[in-house]
């Protein structure tokens, strides 16, 4: 008996199962995306440090958005905990980054 190769075999399981292979690939690209998303906004922020004493009440506030920024993306990239926990974490998260982003909103005023 022929031994299949392995493209075979996954276009076989792709033709099989393709709704939850779509739905993988997918979720791949989006948390491939967070993660390019978390190492641009590390680099502003890092750029950002150090202000002039006017922008430092800016930067603190921008410092608090850019903790609870990670710890929001974070809960995508790295999940931890039962479905409870998880979600109990995703809406405290959720909850301080609208605070944050509504204090950003202050600063951006002109």
């Amino acid at each position: 008996m022929k031994k299949e190769s392995e493209s075979v075999l996954r276009r076989k399981a792709e033709r099989t199962i393709s709704p939850f292979l779509v739905v993988s690939t997918v979720d791949r690209r989006i948390l491939t995306e967070i993660m390019e998303n978390q190492k641009t906004v590390n680099t502003i922020v890092g750029q950002l440090r150090n202000p002039p004493e006017e922008y430092k009440s800016a930067y603190k506030a921008l410092a608090e958005c850019y903790d609870t920024y990670l710890i929001f993306t974070n809960l995508a990239v790295y999940p931890t905990g039962s479905l409870n926990s998880f979600s109990e974490d995703f809406d405290a998260a959720d909850t301080e980054f609208i605070h944050c982003y509504h204090l950003m909103e202050f600063y951006l005023q002109d």
